[in-house]
């Protein structure tokens, strides 16, 4: 037991493995001692799901569980019912069983004097509230917030860390990124401080994912040391998910050469240890790839997969990334009734979930659908409350494209002059924040495509010169992606340019 800890503790996780299973072994054949048993199948559980064998640590987890129910051991029964719960809804998507566990392990602590694992309860149900489809934000929050009170009190470093994460996601969600910065910075510090690895390697994440978009070198320095450091820790579903993240950066440098393996062994990785919520994210980022490199097929069967498994689960993000995903792919085939369906649907999760964060963003795929369809006065209401929204919270990316969004309406409106000086402004905002470099598609896609066409549109004197001018840079970037649909659509108009 001995060697299994000193091996687990260094994150040797096959060798620790192996110890407990030995040690198990010799206390089977003793017969008896069952406190060292439920110690041991607790340890064995809490290595099988580090590793992604989430059926096998529930295995064990459910069988130290009857051992400490006979001891009527209060505390390690609620830990138990508590581990069982959080790997159910987190990585499994069983939010159903999750809620039984919790519930029986809130029934066994509500009675009992205050305790570190009330307070990993509180921070653990938090986390599944907040995520879940039905989620309340008000009562996730508020269950972080004593999570953290309960667990500075009792000074538990690594729960309030784990809290923190929690309250940082939630802040963000909710609109409040100072916080969210606050929380997270917190957690690693007190990670870090403590030697609590796999927590340092969500802060690391975390900070990563809500960094400002012009902080782009600072964000790919994150991801790197997350990625090296679950690694090391060798937990799988940080693998996965911190290597889609990569890949996500690399799609937008436009190194699609760079994307593709990272979001492959990302969708192996959640296949392999049957983490649909994973699965559903890794699924998605293919799908968009082969989306831009014009492979509609291969995109539309990744996406369709994604979507299908986002509707049996109790995610809020799974759920609202498959109608935004499948939305795109509708717009970019120029099926715009059909997008408008589908990112209404996703704009309504959000809004439903009180994500005001996720929301805000949500609608600058939802207000180009309307404009194609002559639904103005939506699209107006939704950029309105876009740039509302992205001052207040000095959000330089949601200015930008709310900028770009209205100059995409005038143009609409043919009101021209307004159009040209709109697409000036973002198309300056967009550089300031590194679009050319970091966000290169959606910079062609979005600023240099869509800009070019107000001047062809308009058709003044000098006006075909800039569309070519914007639409050379823009072919630029996509023939560097491989994007051979975009490649496509502006060889044919530089062919109407010149004709």
């Amino acid at each position: 037991m001995k060697a299994g800890e000193k091996a687990a503790k260094i994150y040797a996780n096959g060798e620790a493995a192996s110890y407990f299973q030995s040690a198990l072994g010799l206390l089977e054949e003793k017969e008896g001692e069952p406190r060292e048993r439920g110690r041991v199948l607790e340890m064995l559980g809490d290595i099988k799901r580090l590793v992604g064998e989430y059926d096998a640590s529930i295995k064990y987890w459910n069988d130290a569980l009857l051992l400490w129910k006979q001891l009527d051991e209060k505390e390690t029964t609620a830990r138990l019912h508590r581990k069982i719960a959080n790997v159910s809804w987190l990585n499994m998507g069983d939010a159903k069983k999750a809620k039984e566990h919790h519930a029986a392990a809130f029934k066994i602590l509500e009675t009992e004097p205050e305790s570190v694992e009330l307070a990993s309860l509180y921070e653990d149900m938090a986390g599944m509230v907040a995520m879940g489809a039905t989620g309340n934000m008000a009562e996730a929050l508020s269950l972080g917030e004593k999570a953290v009170e309960l667990a500075k009190k009792l000074n538990v470093h690594e729960v309030i860390a784990h809290s923190y994460m929690w309250l940082g996601e939630i802040s963000e969600w909710l609109g409040n990124r100072k916080k969210a910065n606050e929380c997270f910075e917190r957690a690693l510090k007190i990670a870090l401080d403590n030697g609590y690895m796999e927590t340092a390697v969500w802060a690391y994440d975390d900070l990563a994912v809500w960094l400002p978009i012009e902080e782009n070198e600072r964000r790919l320095e994150y991801y790197e040391k997350a990625f090296e450091l679950a690694k090391k820790v060798g937990t799988v579903d940080w693998i996965s998910l911190i290597g889609n993240h990569l890949a996500g950066t690399y799609v937008g440098t436009g190194n699609m050469s760079k994307a593709i393996p990272l979001a492959e062994e990302s969708a192996a990785l959640n296949r392999k240890v049957g983490n649909l919520v994973l699965l559903t994210w890794s699924l998605n980022q293919l799908g968009f790839i082969y989306q831009i490199l014009g492979e509609w097929d291969k995109s539309e069967q990744y996406h369709k997969e994604a979507f299908s498994i986002s509707q049996r689960l109790d995610d809020f993000q799974s759920i609202a990334g498959g109608y935004g995903h499948i939305g795109w792919l509708h717009f970019d085939k120029g099926e715009y009734a059909k997008a408008r369906e589908f990112w209404e649907k996703m704009y309504e999760v959000f809004e439903r979930h009180g994500a005001k964060s996720y929301q805000m963003g949500a609608s600058r795929y939802a207000i180009p659908a309307y404009i194609e369809l002559g639904e103005i006065e939506k699209a107006q209401n939704l950029i309105d409350d876009l740039h509302k929204y992205a001052l207040e919270v000095e959000n330089k990316n949601l200015i930008a494209n709310a900028d770009a969004l209205r100059a995409i309406l005038f143009r609409a409106q043919k009101k021209w002059q307004e159009s040209i000086a709109h697409f000036e402004k973002s198309l300056q905002e967009f550089e300031a924040i590194g679009a050319r470099r970091w966000n290169v598609y959606w910079f062609a896609k979005r600023v240099l495509c869509e800009y070019a066409r107000a001047y062809l549109e308009r058709d003044q004197e000098g006006d075909r010169e800039k569309a070519h001018n914007l639409l050379n840079q823009a072919l630029e970037i996509f023939q560097k992606m491989g994007a051979k649909k975009e490649i496509e659509r502006i060889i044919a108009k530089k062919k109407l340019l010149t004709a």
